[in-house]
């Protein structure tokens, strides 16, 4: 690690536990909405999520339509005609900043990593989340930069995203940057073809993709 000067770091599943996190924030809105919650439901919505995100990705789907339309389809499938899908993400994304919680020990290891290291933020993720759940946890302090693809008009995997990060850090040399990541694909990959180290989360996932594993694995 002597090597680096600056540790970019994705947020969701990374830092913090955000399939908990999703869960808590779908339960709150059901006691908001006074509804039953059922498990099921979760699972129909997760499954949509996952396949808007991986359109995001792609390119083939703007973090705009994503937002609505995730809850769009869910309520439609779900059968809550009722319900108004912007009420439905207002109440989600407040309750993703009331259930915050990061992985145990993070904060701990922000505290030390930042007596040595430039620490940065980069997510795929939504404005109106992102940084209040940074402020609700009082991380704010630890990172330098924050980079949210919502406010740079880019996603990661893309070299666009990067490109913008890479071009408002202080260090130039690529060398000295490592990002750590969960998201083999936006993360680890999107990182690679920005010819930037990379350190990948697995969770005792096996490399997707041998031919291009990371530089580092940490399960």
């Amino acid at each position: 690690m002597n090597q680096f000067t600056d540790i970019l770091f994705d947020f969701d599943n990374t830092l913090v536990d955000f399939k908990a996190n999703s869960h808590e924030s779908f339960r709150y809105v059901y006691e908001q909405l006074d509804l039953d919650f059922d498990e099921s439901d979760y699972e129909l919505y997760s499954g949509i999520n996952a396949a808007a995100w991986r359109k995001l990705e792609k390119g083939i789907l703007d973090l705009k339509t994503l937002k609505i339309q995730r809850f769009e389809l869910f309520l439609i499938q779900a059968g809550y005609h009722h319900i108004d899908p912007k009420t439905f993400q207002c109440l989600y994304i407040e309750g993703l900043i009331k259930k915050v919680k990061p992985y145990n020990g993070v904060t701990e290891l922000l505290s030390k990593l930042k007596k040595t290291y430039r620490l940065h933020i980069i997510t795929n993720g939504l404005k109106e989340a992102q940084r209040p759940r940074l402020t609700q946890l009082g991380w704010l302090p630890f990172f330098e930069n924050i980079f949210v693809s919502e406010e740079i008009g880019s996603s990661k995997p893309s070299i666009e995203y990067f490109n913008t990060v890479l071009s408002s850090l202080k260090q130039k040399d690529k060398s000295k940057l490592l990002v750590v990541g969960d998201n083999f694909k936006a993360d680890i990959l999107g990182a690679k073809n920005a010819e930037l180290p990379t350190c990948w989360i697995s969770m005792g996932r096996r490399c997707p993709k041998p031919s291009q594993s990371s530089d580092f694995t940490f399960e």
